[in-house]
């Protein structure tokens, strides 16, 4: 647990870990990728590396902004109810309370995206089915 911090970095050895993010009261950003996430606010940075598992809740308030990236694998990327999530088999992240996501297929594999209606933005791009 860490708070309170200008900067955290978190280094996962690859095994089943599992990384949580808060969001703030102000306008956040968060990525998240196979092997990379980060949530940046005005203040702090968070960055997490190579975890299989991340969850981010960004009820605090702000306009929060999600960028999703997928990998050389089979993804999906689901979209509903100001939560989006992104996984892979090896892979899992469920970020809630966002403003707006775009989510990005362009590594390569077989891409899924399933969105339902919603009360946020949602921008796609590259190869998703």
């Amino acid at each position: 647990w860490a708070d309170s911090f200008n900067s955290v970095t978190a280094i996962s050895s690859m095994g089943n870990d599992r990384a949580v993010f808060f969001g703030s009261d102000q306008d956040d950003r968060f990525f998240g990728s196979l092997g990379t996430t980060w949530l940046r606010g005005s203040t702090f940075l968070n960055w997490a590396s190579n975890f299989s598992n991340i969850t981010v809740v960004m009820n605090q308030g702000g306009f929060d902004i999600g960028t999703f990236q997928d990998s050389e694998h089979d993804d999906v990327f689901i979209a509903e109810n100001r939560a989006a999530i992104l996984y892979s088999n090896n892979y899992f992240i469920y970020v809630t309370d966002l403003d707006r996501a775009f989510a990005i297929s362009d590594d390569g594999g077989d891409d899924d995206a399933a969105i339902a209606p919603n009360e946020f933005e949602i921008f796609l791009s590259g190869g998703w089915i």
